[in-house]
């Protein structure tokens, strides 16, 4: 969850503080319609429900082919928190080069 945090502070602080725009349409449309604060906050909790379903997965009693079902689940959480990690980190660049450059 450290990468959700990450992507909210982030999110938060290029668009109330820096007046960026959002690039993912579907949180221009939450955003608008939610306003940024539950948005944000439906972001975390969808992402966190997501998380947790993938990771009962990867230890499920999946009655056939169960060790190949939970490797599988287990690499689409690894990669799927690296994916969010990315992000966070991107938006960190970002706001590193607007501020500093």
């Amino acid at each position: 969850m450290v990468f959700a945090m990450a992507d909210v502070i982030t999110t938060w602080y290029a668009l109330t503080a820096l007046h960026l725009r959002e690039a993912n349409p579907v949180a221009k449309w939450a955003i608008a319609h939610l306003g940024l604060s539950s948005a944000l906050t439906l972001r975390v909790v969808i992402g966190a429900a997501v998380l947790a379903l993938i990771a009962w997965g990867s230890v499920a009693p999946i009655p056939w082919q169960r060790p190949v079902a939970n490797r599988a689940f287990a690499g689409l959480l690894v990669g799927v928190v690296a994916v969010w990690g990315v992000v966070a980190m991107a938006n960190a660049l970002q706001i590193a080069l607007i501020k500093l450059g």
